[in-house]
């Protein structure tokens, strides 16, 4: 017997509407069920923060932020094709005509889908999005979800309905873009390490404080300055180019190059918001197999007490 809900429509901010051979009126199975709810959450994830100018490309949590103002809550399931319906799990209380930050993702969402559905050239779509988008079009398949429609009622700052069909043509043109290289304004910082002053191939490398080095190119009037700061500390500005779907840095075209003190460089990494996982695989660091990989530091003749003594008392002195 399909569940009832005595949400009313009015407080309903997103609605999927699944039909298709494997799909019964009002009826869906949980695992395509949890599949769904993690995909349609993910994208409204993603624009949250790509809303608020973050990195949507990380492995770790989002802030608390976006967890209290988007995640969705599954609230009714309908008949007819069958209809998942979801209201924010914390909705803010505001007046009707107010819009929250989660509806506004919704109906940005509902915006991207229309735009490539319909083909529109829009050029500032975030990767991050289009990943989630890729992901959730991903379901129809013919076999046994062949239609998909995202739904945003009117309401909450919204003066019209929206429905948008979710199809096989909206997944292919997510991925053409997602493997396309990303082009953006960068800063880096560094130490100079090498360069190669052929005059037909100007390059340099980077050394960031956190990260894999930088492959740089730049221009012929700037060879005196590079080669004034090699091996120094230095902050570097220009156009990156990014690998596909990925925040991995590809190359930079140095449009501009200044001297940096030392103590200053990767300060921009304390404030980050990156994860351990994040950090770590920067870093090229990866989880130990084995405990005893971490003895060896003291012997079985030492003294461990003694050792914390000897620590203690060097303090007091100091």
């Amino acid at each position: 017997m399909a569940p009832r809900t005595t949400t009313k429509v009015k407080d309903v901010i997103l609605a999927l509407k699944v039909s298709g051979p494997g799909i019964r009126s009002g009826r869906i199975s949980i695992p395509e069920l949890v599949s769904l709810c993690q995909k349609a959450q993910n994208v409204v994830t993603r624009q949250a923060e790509a809303m608020e100018g973050r990195n949507t490309l990380h492995p770790g949590p989002v802030t608390t932020k976006i967890v209290n103002e988007c995640t969705l809550e599954l609230v009714g399931i309908r008949k007819g094709s069958t209809t998942l319906e979801f209201e924010l799990a914390r909705p803010l209380k505001k007046f009707d005509e107010v819009l929250s930050f989660g509806s506004d993702a919704v109906r940005t969402v509902s915006e991207t889908l229309k735009s490539l559905g319909n083909g529109n050239q829009t050029t500032d779509i975030d990767e991050g999005v289009l990943q989630g988008i890729h992901s959730l079009a991903g379901v129809v398949d013919n076999k046994r979800i062949s239609g998909l429609k995202w739904v945003t009622p009117k309401g909450s700052g919204h003066n019209k309905r929206t429905e948008v069909r979710i199809t096989q043509e909206v997944c292919e043109r997510a991925a053409t873009r997602l493997s396309q290289p990303r082009h953006a304004v960068t800063i880096v910082d560094g130490v100079l390490e090498m360069a190669d002053f052929k005059p037909t191939d100007l390059r340099c490398r980077i050394q960031r404080a956190i990260g894999a080095p930088v492959a740089c190119t730049f221009e012929k009037q700037s060879q005196n300055r590079i080669q004034e700061l090699l091996r120094h500390p230095v902050r570097v500005s220009g156009e990156a180019k990014f690998y596909p779907a990925s925040d991995r840095m590809k190359s930079l075209a140095i449009h501009e190059i200044n001297p940096l003190d030392s103590m200053v460089l990767g300060e921009g990494n304390f404030f980050s918001d990156l994860s351990m996982d994040s950090l770590a695989k920067m870093q090229d660091i990866v989880p130990l197999k084995k405990i005893t990989s971490l003895s060896g530091g003291l012997s079985e003749d030492d003294d461990v007490d003694s050792f914390l003594e000897e620590i203690y008392e060097f303090r007091e002195d100091k």
